[in-house]
Order: structure tokens, then C-alpha cells, then sequence
């Protein structure tokens, strides 16, 4: 059973299809208001442990390149818990001067971890490589 106090998709069952060859839920969903807000546009969720697979967004990044097509994101189950595997562009992407043609970010060797051994603000990365999430 579903519940909700304001509604913001429209959810449909578009049936049962594989993703990486495990049968997952297939749900298409239409934001009913403010669509740069509520992204989601198609999302598998797993039949047997009701885990994400995959799922489809109108636009995955609020800020930085990429931000006004829509991407593909898969997930991985490691330990118990999903982690996001991939997210790929599904039009081509513009940043500056360069257009490209085929955009894609993976995540490799993901873990669980107790704590981090050195501080997470050392990592400082190029600005105009910097995505911008929600």
C-alpha cells in the first residue's frame, strides 16, 4: 500500500522487464508539478528485493554540464546497500567550446567504510568539471 499527502507523480506499472538480467519492476513516472524538481522519469526496481536497478531522469545535475539533458543512472548492491554504478548521458552534452557526444561517469571499487582516513575536503577537483546535485 501506497500513501501520500501532496501528490507529485503520476506512477504507472509499464511491466516487468530484466535490467542485467534480474526481472525488475518497470515504473513510468510523470511529475505532476515542477519537473526540474522532481526528475524521475522511469525506474526498475528490483522484484525480489524491492532495490533500485536503474532509473531514468529528466536532468540529472542542477548545476554544471549536463544539466538540461536527461541521464540514464544504474545501481550496485555492495553490502547490503545500493550504490549508484553508472549515469550516462542520453543526448549529447555541451561544455564551453565542446560538444560531446557521449557522456558517461562511473563509480568503481565503491564500499562501506567506518570512517575516512584523511579529510573528504582535500579533494579538490577543477572547477568547470564541478556538477552540481540536488
Amino acid at each position: 500500500m501506497v500513501t501520500t499527502r501532496t501528490r507529485t507523480y503520476d506512477i504507472n506499472l509499464a511491466g516487468i522487464e530484466s535490467v542485467d538480467g534480474m526481472p525488475a519492476y518497470h515504473l513510468v513516472l510523470r511529475p505532476l508539478h515542477d519537473p526540474g524538481r522532481y526528475r524521475l522519469r522511469d525506474l526498475w526496481i528490483d522484484t525480489q528485493s524491492y532495490a533500485p536497478r536503474k532509473l531514468v531522469e529528466g536532468l540529472n545535475f542542477v548545476k554544471g554540464p549536463g544539466t538540461a539533458v536527461p541521464w540514464s543512472v544504474t545501481f550496485e548492491q555492495t553490502g547490503g546497500a545500493s550504490y549508484i554504478a553508472t549515469e550516462t548521458a542520453l543526448a549529447p552534452t555541451k561544455l564551453g567550446r565542446h560538444h560531446y557526444s557521449v557522456v558517461s561517469i562511473a563509480f568503481e571499487n565503491v564500499r562501506p567504510v567506518d570512517r575516512f582516513s584523511y579529510g573528504v575536503s582535500s579533494f579538490v577537483p577543477d572547477g568547470t568539471l564541478i556538477l552540481g546535485e540536488p
